[in-house]
């Protein structure tokens, strides 16, 4: 992967190299998902007509009104360690349940997801010895991006996430691009608050928060003095600083 050390295993993103039969039968399946599964509409990642440009204009446009009503806005960027890999497919599977997937299709791709075995190539012809897959979603699928972002962002987990920055009818207090969150708040406690539920929750569904990944910017208004608060995250104190999010 860019940036990462190629002489660690960290670094690499396996591709799960699927048959011909598994790719029909995931575009069979999507369409099911898709039509059940009402990903939420902070979710700007992997869906027809969004990109990051358009996580960027709205944040541009929270910031541009935040500074215009004199307010401060707290940002987190929230790393993710390995969501694809590491998710927990069991409650992947009751996320589905839970938005009306049909039963007969979640109980197929549990069976399919329990009895999966790979394996690795090494060099350019050396394979492996079969591994059994207890965790994560394959990379490569196109059923995977919809099954993460349907756990990421429709769960029970962000579904707690709310509070203080709100415009119109909308509750902006998180942003997501697939499993890259920015959660935002006027108010720092709130914000805190939030985080914390993430933690715990992802926690539960098998996703971890990096902290020493996660960055934390304080926005104020040019009438008001920048607040120097500090943010906890999985232990780690992050102090205000640069936030890049989405490459920006």
């Amino acid at each position: 992967k860019k940036g990462k050390n190629a002489n660690e295993y960290g670094g690499y993103r396996p591709i799960t190299v699927l048959s011909t039969l598994s790719k029909v039968l995931e575009k069979v399946v999507l369409h099911e998902v898709i039509s059940k599964c009402v990903i939420d509409y902070r979710q700007f990642g992997f869906r027809k007509h969004l990109s990051c440009a358009s996580a960027h204009r709205l944040l541009k446009r929270i910031l541009v009104k935040a500074d215009s009503l004199e307010l401060s806005v707290h940002l987190c960027s929230v790393d993710i360690s390995a969501a694809f890999d590491s998710v927990i497919q069991a409650a992947v599977f009751q996320t589905l349940l839970d938005a009306g997937v049909n039963a007969h299709i979640v109980a197929m791709l549990s069976f399919w997801y329990s009895n999966n075995y790979i394996r690795v190539k090494l060099g350019l012809e050396k394979l492996s010895e079969l591994v059994k897959l207890k965790r994560g979603l394959r990379q490569g699928s196109v059923l995977s991006p919809i099954l993460c972002n349907t756990l990421t962002l429709t769960s029970k987990v962000t579904k707690q996430i709310s509070g203080g920055l709100r415009f119109d009818t909308c509750d902006l207090s998180l942003i997501s691009y697939g499993d890259d969150l920015l959660m935002l708040n006027f108010s720092f406690s709130v914000l805190q608050d939030n985080i914390d539920k993430l933690v715990s929750g992802y926690s539960a569904i098998g996703l971890h928060v990096n902290g020493q990944k996660t960055e934390f910017l304080a926005s104020s208004s040019a009438k008001q003095e920048a607040p120097a608060p500090t943010v906890s995250v999985d232990g780690a104190i992050i102090a205000p600083s640069s936030l890049k999010y989405l490459v920006f």
